[in-house]
């Protein structure tokens, strides 16, 4: 079975260790904790492990800072049909899946994420930390990327960052 299943590609959603070995593709890899309140805060420890190594995703609709830090591929659920047709289906939870309404914003977010991972997509993540609200994540290659989800204009390092943005320093 393992010589058939890496003789294609294949994704799945949300992952297990065992079918790492076997897969391409991860959707819909959690960006934070379940919110228990044992925990003061979220590490990306399982983006960690995979990047560079397993491609993973996650909603862009959420937040695009959350795929910009943890280095998940946005992706979206879309189809071209009218979606009022779902309500009262199993498929209700796809209420505003048509394209149309969300297009250009999904474009957008497409361009900026590939603007900062497109040297980054084969590249270790070796360090997460946060420093005065400001996440810094730092690659093998050296660059590093600050996301500031605050509502102030914060330096960290050395690099300026505007609210609810982020700023990328490349390394070699």
């Amino acid at each position: 079975m393992e010589k058939a299943a890496k003789s294609r590609s294949l994704a799945t959603s949300g992952a297990n260790t065992y079918t790492l070995p076997f897969v391409d593709s991860v959707f819909s890899l959690p960006a934070t904790s379940d919110g228990n309140l044992l925990f003061s805060e979220s590490v990306p420890f399982m983006q960690m492990v995979l990047h560079g190594s397993v491609s993973y995703g996650a909603e862009a609709g959420n937040d695009l800072l959350d795929c910009i830090e943890y280095g998940a591929n946005p992706y979206f659920y879309g189809m071209k049909a009218n979606s009022s047709g779902l309500m009262e289906t199993s498929y209700n939870w796809l209420y505003s899946s048509e394209y149309q309404n969300w297009r250009e914003d999904a474009v957008r977010q497409f361009k900026a994420y590939n603007e900062v991972y497109k040297k980054l997509y084969d590249q270790k993540m070796v360090a997460h930390s946060k420093e005065n609200g400001i996440s810094v994540t730092t690659f093998e290659n050296g660059t590093t990327i600050y996301v500031n989800r605050t509502q102030t204009e914060t330096t960290v390092g050395g690099v300026t960052v505007a609210p609810n943005s982020y700023a990328v320093t490349e390394g070699r």
